[in-house]
Order: structure tokens, then C-alpha cells, then sequence
């Protein structure tokens, strides 16, 4: 700001720069009001201690409409008025906390305290022999001990900015010590700091294309293939062959699935990565989706869907996402922050969407500031990080607050990104040498955008050209006997055969009334098989296949009868077959206590042989 030989408020002799302050907006002001009103007098008059002296150094104005210098009511309220009300700390500390006028907090700051702030922004949490190391001395002011208690405060210059927290941080031989991280204040301060302090970080230009210098990079890309794996990905759901464990997929069934996904992996196999692992990210955002969802209409608009599930995990993305990381505790994980991060991401993702190509490590910056308080929110477990004990495969140590951005939320953010990439909705350019993981399977990570099917699954536009791939037939159906054959070698869908059909060769499958009712107990367990048959293997079956359907739905609970130490079931007096069945079968007839005008008498605990027995009619009881 400009120095200013004559004051425009009337004050003589008064040498002091002038600054302008931003008044805050109506909506903005409401905001934070409302926030600082619920501290006390004395909350608010300790929090305004380090802005006072900041008052004192300089004389504040601000532009009216007429674009006049104004003095400042906020300020000249609590420099001149003797009896201060709470109205009047709150409207002044909300000039300040608010971020909106942090240049003022960082006015003629020295080379060290500006290292020092943007290793906190880097890292968030700095311990204090490196905050002292990078201030270039002593952080805190000197102290006198008063009785037995007192307290240590930050150097003048620190005061408005940093506040502490008690921690551990690693020793001598991995042994453990108590100490302070320094950390930000008041949390809109960050967004504004970095904007101030680190530009370079503050506004991904990006690219429509890779620049030269990354022509080595491995591109992954799957918006044109998730279309053929959802039908497969949808058979093995319905089938019962994919599930999430109690927290992750299990090695076991993503193997199992391996063998009917083609799935592109992220790196070449490697004792360094672990297996299958973009199939990994794939099933858990797939049983993510179904788990909580119904299928939608559209496979552009199922993947629209799997995004928006991935907004409510049930704690669950930590675990899938973050495999080399040990330590996980159940009782913690309601507040890992990991769902608040997924907002952020997808929000920096919509907020950029033009910019082509953006540097992951601005992405990453730019989603932990994209909203006034989202730096905390991405961070994983910021809260209990200490109650955890996290051990990282690719360190030696147990991992404090000092490890929470290189270690946990950082590889968060881009295992989630790499997560997206296999439903298609960004593309990755990334270096794919082991040598490049030192954190993380991800450190390679280099750019990221958004497809186009990304940009409809963010809502960005409302329409979608997806491209129609070849079509393949997978079965074919016997249109003079029950005999379903498979044409394709690992086949997908195979496995959905499995609630209803009896394999007879290797692609041959027979049906028959007692293995298409095999699970069923209810009419709409036969419903609900015939509407497999129709989805996967055949839309429109032949006639014998529809007059076999017919008969199974026609045969479904013809018996009742109330549920004591005996039941009693009534014969449906016109089904001749079925009476014949029950005067015949030798199985039966060893159940039946008593039959006597299409009545007949079976003890309850028996009932359940009966209905097996009757299966293989084709009937259900």
C-alpha cells in the first residue's frame, strides 16, 4: 500500500501506513458472526489479542461505493470506544479470521517466516524444532513463570497466524517424544495464504495436451472400455461371486474375478504392488454402488451413480484405497474425514473441468483448498491420528502428524483419482518405475483430467455420446430342450448359471424344475430368476423355454396351510398332477401323517423335505 503524507480521516500528525481492509460480504459476514458468537467475551477479546497490536501499526481504510477512503467502523469501534460490546468484537475479529484479509497478517514478513508458513501449508502440521529451524529462532515469546502454571506464546509475528497441538514425533531409533505441531489458526486462512504465498500452486492453468517433457508418461484410460465390463461386472454381482468383505474386496474374489474382467492394471506385476490392483479399485467402487443403489438406465448413467455412491462409503474407501497402510481401527473410522476429501477431489475436478491436463500436485493443493474450511477435511484422520499407530509398507516406522499429507492424504487423493480411472471418468498420465514410490503406489502420478464421460458423471454436461462397441453373443438356448450353451471362453456371465442350471460339459448347462427352483422359497425368487435368464442369457427365448417359465410361476405355493406342530395343506382340488405326485412319490408318502380329501397332514419340522421333494416337480409350498 501506497504511504500517505496526509490522513484522510482528520487525524494531525499521525505517520502510520495506511491499508485498506475488504469488507466482508452480507452473506460472508452473517457467517462468521454466527460462528464467533458462540464463543464468550472473554473467548473473543483473547482471540482479538495479536489483530490489536496489528491496529496499532497501522491505520485501516476502506473504498466506498463513491470510491472514497473510509475509515473502518469494525476497527474504529474497538480503538476508540472504551466500553466494548460482544457485537463489537465479533464484527472486528471477522475482518480477520475470515481470510479475506490475510495480506494484512503477512505484511513485511521475513524470508524465514515465510518458509516457515509454506511448510505449513505443505505439510499442515510442522513440529517445532523444524518451525524454529525454518523462522531462523526462537517461535515463541519469552515467558515468566507465574506460581506454578504458565503458558508459552507465539512471537508477535506468529501470534495472528499458527496455533499448536500436542503430538508425538519419532526419535533416536524410532523412539517416541512428545512435541508440538505448529499448524494453521483459523482454517479460511489457508485458502487465502495460499493464494498469497504459494501462486505457483494457487490456479492449475493445465493443458490440452501433455507437454513434450511427458511423452515417456503411461496413460490410463478406460472411458471406452467400462462399457463392456459393466454387464460382466453386473453377472458377477447377481451372481453372488463379487462382494466387499467387512471393510475391503478380498484377494480371494478379486482373483476369482479376474478371470471374467479385462481389466487394463496400472503398473506391470511386481513384488512392489500388489495384485490386480485397479481391479481392486474397480470391484469396491462397483459394490460401492450396489450395495446402496439400484441399477440405472444407461450404462453412462451407471457410472454417474458409482460416483455418487462413492459421496456415502460407510468408511469403507480408506481400506480399499490405502492398502499399504496398517492400522486401521473401527472405532475411529466414523471420523476419517475420507468422505468430506471425495467432495473436495470431485469439486477441484468440476472447478477445472476446462483446463485439459492439470499437475497432480496443484490438483492436490487446489482440493485442499477449494472450499474456505477444506484443508482440514482432506485430511485422512486428521482428529485420532496419534490413537491410530499407522505403519506404512513403505516405511520402516510408525507414522506421526508429521506423515499425515506425504503418507495418508496425499496417496488418498490419488488412489482415489486412480479409482475414477477405471470407471472412466478422469484419464492418468504417470510414471509406471517402482522406482518412483516412495509413499505410495502413486507417487509416479503425474496429470489428470477429466473425460467426457467424466464431466457427465460431475453433471458438468448434460448429455453423453458414448460409442457402440461390437456385439457379442454369449449363449445360445436349445429351442427343443432345456439346454443353455456358452459360446464364449471366460465367459462373464457364466457364473449366473449357477442359480438355475446344471452343467453337463464344459460350455453345456441343462435346466430343470428342481435346479431352476434350487434358491428359490418364493414366488418372486422364480420371478426373480427368470429375470436373470432374460438379462444375461437370452431377452427372447423360444417358446419352449416361455411355456416352461409359464408352468413354474402357474405351480407356485398351490399349498397352505398354518404354521403349528402340524401343518395341514390344502390340495388345490382341480391340479390332478399334483394330487398324483402326493398319492405316488414313495419319498413323500413317509412325511404324510394323514391325507383325507385333498388334506393332507405333515409335522412342521418335516415340512421343509416336503418342499425339497416338491421342487423337483416344479413346485413351490
Amino acid at each position: 500500500m501506497a504511504n500517505y503524507t496526509e490522513n484522510p480521516f482528520g487525524v494531525k500528525n499521525d505517520k502510520r501506513e495506511l491499508v485498506e481492509i475488504k469488507p466482508l460480504k452480507p452473506k460472508e459476514k452473517q457467517a462468521y458472526h454466527y460462528d464467533l458468537n458462540k464463543k464468550t467475551v472473554d473467548q473473543l477479546m483473547s482471540m482479538a489479542e495479536p489483530y490489536l497490536r496489528i491496529i496499532d501499526k497501522y491505520r485501516f481504510y476502506y473504498i466506498d461505493n463513491e470510491g472514497r477512503q473510509q475509515p473502518v467502523p469494525e476497527i474504529e469501534a474497538i480503538r476508540n470506544n472504551d466500553r466494548k460490546l460482544k457485537r463489537d468484537w465479533v464484527a472486528f475479529l471477522a475482518l480477520f479470521v475470515s481470510g479475506i484479509n490475510a495480506d494484512v497478517l503477512t505484511r513485511n514478513l521475513s524470508n524465514q517466516c515465510d518458509l516457515l508458513l509454506r511448510r505449513i501449508l505443505e505439510n499442515y502440521y510442522v513440529p517445532e524444532d523444524e518451525a524454529k529451524m525454518l523462522f531462523g529462532g526462537e517461535i515463541y515469546e519469552p515467558f515468566s513463570r507465574n506460581n506454578w502454571y504458565f503458558k508459552k506464546k507465539f512471537n508477535k509475528t506468529l501470534q495472528p497466524l499458527v496455533v499448536e497441538q500436542y503430538g508425538y514425533l519419532r526419535g533416536d531409533n524410532y523412539l517416541f517424544e512428545h512435541t508440538h505441531y505448529l499448524y494453521f489458526k483459523e482454517k479460511p486462512l489457508y485458502r487465502s495464504l495460499l493464494e498469497k504465498l504459494m501462486p505457483e500452486m494457487s490456479i492449475p492453468e493445465g493443458c490440452s495436451e501433455l507437454p513434450e517433457e511427458a511423452a515417456s508418461l503411461k496413460r490410463y484410460d478406460c472411458e471406452g472400455r467400462i462399457f463392456s465390463l459393466l454387464p460382466a461386472l453386473d453377472a458377477l454381482y447377481d451372481s453372488n461371486k463379487i462382494e466387499i468383505g467387512e471393510k475391503k474386496m478380498s484377494v480371494t474374489v478379486v482373483r476369482k474375478a479376474a478371470k471374467f474382467i479385462s481389466l487394463p492394471e496400472f503398473y506391470e506385476q511386481s513384488d512392489k504392488v500388489p495384485d490386480y490392483l485397479a481391479l481392486t479399485y474397480l470391484l469396491g467402487a462397483y459394490c460401492i454402488y450396489r450395495d446402496n443403489f439400484r441399477t440405472a438406465i444407461t450404462p453412462e448413467d451407471v457410472v454417474a451413480t458409482i460416483l455418487m455412491s462413492l459421496y456415502d462409503n460407510e468408511g469403507q474407501m480408506p481400506y480399499i484405497l490405502l492398502p499399504h497402510i496398517k492400522g486401521f481401527k473401527a472405532k475411529f473410522m466414523e471420523n476419517n474425514k475420507s468422505e468430506k476429501a471425495i467432495v473436495h477431489i470431485n469439486a477441484t475436478l468440476k472447478k477445472y473441468h476446462d483446463r485439459g491436463w492439470i499437475d497432480i500436485e496443484k490438483l492436490c493443493y487446489q482440493t485442499r483448498a477449494v472450499t474456505p474450511d477444506a484443508n482440514r477435511d482432506c485430511l485422512i484422520f486428521p482428529s485420532d491420528f496419534d490413537n491410530f499407530g499407522f505403519e506404512s509398507a513403505f516405511q520402516k516406522y510408525p507414522l506421526t502428524l508429521n506423515d499425515i499429507v506425504t503418507n495418508i492424504s496425499y496417496p488418498f487423493i490419488k488412489a482415489y483419482l486412480s479409482m475414477l480411472a477405471t470407471i472412466g471418468v478422469v484419464e492418468l498420465a504417470y510414471d509406471d518405475s517402482t522406482e518412483a514410490m516412495t509413499h505410495s503406489y502413486f507417487d509416479g502420478m503425474k496429470y489428470v483430467k477429466l473425460t467426457d464421460l467424466g464431466k457427465y458423471a460431475l453433471d458438468i454436461t448434460n448429455k453423453y455420446e458414448r460409442k457402440k462397441g461390437e456385439t457379442i453373443q454369449y449363449f445360445e438356448i436349445d429351442s427343443n430342450s432345456l439346454v443353455i450353451t456358452s459360446l464364449v471362453e471366460d465367459n462373464p456371465y457364466v457364473n449366473i448359471l449357477d442359480r438355475f442350471a446344471t452343467r453337463i460339459s464344459a460350455n453345456m448347462f441343462r435346466v430343470s424344475c428342481a435346479s431352476f427352483l434350487s434358491n428359490c422359497e418364493k414366488k418372486s425368487d422364480v420371478e426373480y430368476n427368470i429375470g436373470l435368464f432374460r438379462k444375461y442369457v437370452c431377452n427372447k427365448p423360444s417358446d419352449n423355454w416361455e411355456s416352461f417359465f409359464a408352468s413354474l410361476l402357474d405351480k407356485c405355493t398351490p399349498l397352505k396351510g398354518p404354521s403349528t406342530r402340524y401343518s395341514q395343506l390344502q390340495l388345490p382340488t382341480e391340479n390332478k398332477e399334483l394330487q398324483r405326485i402326493f398319492a405316488t412319490d414313495p419319498e413323500l408318502r413317509e412325511y404324510i401323517l394323514m391325507a383325507e380329501k385333498y388334506v393332507v397332514i405333515v409335522e412342521t419340522d418335516k415340512k421343509t423335505k416336503v418342499q425339497a421333494i416338491l421342487k423337483k416337480y416344479g413346485y413351490i409350498i
